[in-house]
């Protein structure tokens, strides 16, 4: 794949990010098309550009696809998206479906669960990953480009993501699946008709509107027509929102009014529900709360036997755990393996180099990986957590007798009580060396594993 126009710097690994496009203060963002093509083909080659966005950013990139003998050849920018105005983005053409064998905190109790006789496991994804591969059936899946539908970004933009090719084999879209399955299973409504009404993803699409008539998410005012615009559409969409709401609360917050709310909030500590009384208490003009929480020490903080606070994160070249990226040749190659980030001070005071195999243990697991010198705090430890065990001999777990490799093998089974979600950032680690590095390390794919460059790496 290669950038087009010339403008645009080509290396896409060495500078991800691409060219900046200067403008002045308080001007509108210019617009510049960017497209990303298969080598060998000009946008003149191309048969067809199909309607599509990025499914990976907060706001979602308006773009098309490039379709060229059957086959997705690239993509271009679509000049008219009210965020990017025609630019693309580093990871513009990733999908993903969940992998929670890599993806959930301690990993060998997730793998127990997955492994229980009595546990009958289906999964649905678009390769074997490790996941899949304790799976008692497998559904091949169609991915980004191969189906139709809609998806909503964190900024409420709606968009429309049109099929340009073909799934290969027997991979299905997910919806056509769910229906089949629907149907198989014979659900009904309450009136002993088919609870599945639809059979299209226009349908589908026509179906969630009216659930969210009256809502705050309210759809009715979209249609697939009006999202195959040029650019996408924030929620609400009304009569009297037709173009969608670009800010939302500028008349106020009525829904959290004790009236109208459906919850009362709960305790930021404990996770217990609170109660409409001492919501009426403390809120009865129905206004947005903002409420402090304590302080509260993590569990597993640093002690002797455990001195360093182990967080973990992401690399620019992956995205989670790499059952696509790890398939792209450019990518492995800039981020091969998993990697053990640490301050010079540390690694001065415990004698250790760059490219030094180390073992970072836990009181869950362990993990073995080169050594990097970084930008990290001193007593601090960073692991990007993208790496699993798809293409190992294990392939969904260490193999017998090997150290593992991911993050994820490190982190406890911890969770916030009021949002549930698992506290994916924090462990108290030690830092040992099993084998010193061959050569220095000079470059990416032998002992240094980690990205080209500081940019390449994001503690998000």
């Amino acid at each position: 794949m290669k950038r087009h126009p010339p403008q645009v710097p080509g290396d896409r690994i060495a500078d991800p990010w691409g060219a900046r496009t200067a403008y002045g203060p308080s001007k509108p963002w210019p617009v510049r098309v960017d497209s990303c093509l298969a080598d060998g083909v000009a946008e003149t080659d191309v048969e067809t550009w199909v309607q599509a966005a990025s499914l990976l950013h907060s706001d979602g990139d308006a773009m098309d696809i490039a379709v060229l003998d059957g086959r997705i050849v690239g993509v271009r920018g679509r000049a008219g998206d009210r965020v990017n105005r025609g630019r693309l983005e580093p990871k513009d053409l990733y999908a993903w479906q969940a992998n929670p064998a890599v993806s959930l905190p301690e990993l060998a109790r997730t793998r127990t669960i997955l492994d229980q006789k009595d546990l009958f496991l289906v999964v649905q994804d678009l390769f074997l990953t490790e996941t899949a591969q304790f799976a008692d059936v497998v559904l091949p899946a169609a991915t980004w480009g191969e189906k139709t539908g809609t998806f909503t970004n964190a900024d409420r933009t709606v968009h429309l993501c049109e099929k340009a090719v073909d799934p290969p084999g027997q991979a299905r879209p997910d919806l056509d699946v769910f229906l089949d399955y629907a149907a198989r299973m014979g659900f009904q409504d309450k009136d002993g008709a088919p609870l599945v009404h639809w059979s299209s993803p226009e349908e589908a699409f026509e179906a969630w509107k009216r659930c969210s008539a009256g809502r705050p998410c309210d759809y009715t005012g979209l249609t697939y027509a009006k999202l195959r615009g040029p650019t996408g559409i924030q929620w609400p969409c009304t009569d009297h929102a037709p173009d969608g709401t670009d800010r939302l609360y500028a008349d106020g917050v009525d829904w959290a009014h004790p009236d109208r709310c459906e919850t009362y909030g709960k305790d930021l500590v404990s996770g217990e529900p609170l109660g409409e009384d001492w919501y009426r208490s403390v809120n009865p003009d129905g206004k947005a709360l903002i409420r402090p929480a304590p302080y509260m020490q993590p569990k597993g903080w640093p002690e002797e036997e455990y001195p360093f606070q182990l967080t973990t994160g992401r690399t620019i070249y992956h995205f989670h755990t790499r059952t696509k990226t790890g398939r792209v040749p450019e990518l492995v190659e800039a981020a091969p393996e998993v990697w053990v980030e640490v301050a010079e001070s540390d690694a001065a005071r415990l004698g250790l180099a760059e490219g030094d195999l180390v073992d970072v243990t836990t009181r869950c697991g362990a993990l073995c990986g080169r050594l990097r010198k970084g930008t990290v705090r001193p007593g601090v430890l960073f692991v990007p957590f993208h790496y699993g065990y798809w293409d190992t001999p294990g392939g969904n777990a260490p193999a017998a007798g090997m150290p593992g490799r991911a993050a994820n093998e490190l982190i406890p089974t911890r969770w916030d009580p009021v949002s549930k979600q698992p506290l994916f950032k924090t462990a108290a680690a030690a830092l040992t060396l099993v084998e010193r590095a061959a050569a220095p390390a000079t470059g990416p794919g032998a002992a240094d594993s980690g990205p080209l460059s500081p940019r390449g790496r994001s503690r998000s």
